[in-house]
């Protein structure tokens, strides 16, 4: 039977912009606040977990979380493995399918996500369902609200077929990357995202911190994405700061 669950990859160890999952983004509500209050706006109440790492350095993500929120579990894994990490958790929750969730993409669009759950319900014997950007899963790019979603059959295969570092680091590299092993749902919206190339709203960077930070106090919690995306390309400067990011840093 189709169990989904939500998996929210999250750490205080970025390499970038440390303990950003914990920095105030908006009042007091920190970047990790933001991706969950979002994610318990879906339609259909999927649980909702975040797995962090092993390591002390993410003792005081744990305690946030588990102080805050009754209704988010917490899971600590490998902090390397992360593909293992996501086995292990959706295991313990008899998952079947996940929904991965990077915790520095705050602006998650939840009626597009609500229609990848739909897809996943609807066919649930596909590996891998996700939007697409000029043939590529729009989780590769620096747009910052879209997720996807994977069996949990189908990162067991990649575990036991396709292991290697850089798999073991990129959760569903090892899926979309060997499309003619696994049954991939592509949904392709490039001829949308091609308007809005220059939006960079994932988060990496103190940068691209600020940028985030300025939108979210204004719009993050009223603007439906397609209406957003209108709004930030009007905005010569930010847009400006943006396409600097982007062009030093390809996400």
């Amino acid at each position: 039977m189709l169990n989904i669950g939500i998996i929210i990859q999250a750490r205080m160890g970025s390499s970038r912009l440390p303990r950003k999952v914990l920095m105030n983004i908006d009042g007091e509500n920190k970047l990790v606040d933001i991706v969950i209050n979002k994610l318990q706006n879906l339609q259909n109440k999927i649980p909702i977990i975040l797995a962090t790492t092993n390591n002390s350095n993410d003792d005081e993500l744990v305690s946030y979380i588990k102080n805050k929120y009754d209704s988010v579990f917490v899971f600590r894994g490998s902090e390397n493995n992360v593909l293992s990490r996501f086995i292990e958790v959706s295991k313990m929750f008899s998952l079947t399918h996940v929904i991965r969730v990077c915790a520095d993409n705050p602006l998650i669009d939840i009626e597009m996500l609500n229609n990848l759950v739909l897809s996943c319900m609807t066919f649930p014997m596909f590996d891998y369902y996700s939007y697409y950007f000029m043939g590529n899963p729009v989780i590769k790019t620096h747009f910052g609200v879209f997720t996807e979603i994977v069996s949990l059959s189908a990162l067991i295969r990649v575990q036991n077929e396709f292991s290697s570092g850089t798999n073991n680091e990129h959760v569903t590299l090892g899926v979309y990357e060997n499309s003619k092993s696994f049954c991939l749902l592509k949904i392709d919206i490039t001829d949308w995202l091609l308007n809005y190339e220059g939006i960079r709203l994932t988060i990496d960077t103190k940068d691209d911190f600020e940028n985030v930070k300025k939108i979210i106090h204004k719009h993050y919690n009223v603007i439906p994405t397609a209406e957003l995306f209108k709004i930030i390309i009007k905005k010569r400067v930010i847009m400006n700061k943006m396409n600097k990011i982007i062009n030093k840093n390809i996400k």
